[in-house]
């Protein structure tokens, strides 16, 4: 069961890895694991409409833009959070292309994630 009382937070940064089996991500207390077939199962018990494929939503228009996995026992949001004006306008990773290409590489497993902008 999914709580959404509480969640864990990551920034896009602390990525590692993106796999067919899911995401590995780093933080001070280690390394860890989004496991997309766990999140599709997740979202399929709290979505029975869904496809069985779609292991969370994406927020494109929030500021910074994330996407929610369904982790359980809490949520995971990795957020992309933007550079100076600047640094944004000239990067060729800005926030939201970091968003796209992680959207594209779920999708490239065979998975999606809701959009709820």
């Amino acid at each position: 069961m999914i709580s959404f009382d509480d969640y864990i937070i990551i920034n896009d940064n602390a990525v590692a890895e993106i796999s067919a089996s899911g995401i590995k991500y780093n933080d001070s207390q280690g390394e860890h694991f989004i496991l997309f077939k766990e999140c599709a199962a997740n979202y399929k018990l709290e979505n029975p409409m869904s496809s069985g494929r779609c292991v969370g939503e994406r927020w494109a228009q929030d500021n910074p833009p994330n996407i929610v996995f369904y982790t359980a026992p809490l949520t995971t949001h990795i957020y992309f959070p933007k550079g100076n004006k600047l640094h944004e306008f000239f990067s060729e990773l800005s926030s939201y292309k970091r968003f796209y290409n992680m959207q594209k590489a779920i999708l490239s497993y065979g998975y999606t994630t809701y959009d709820c902008s």
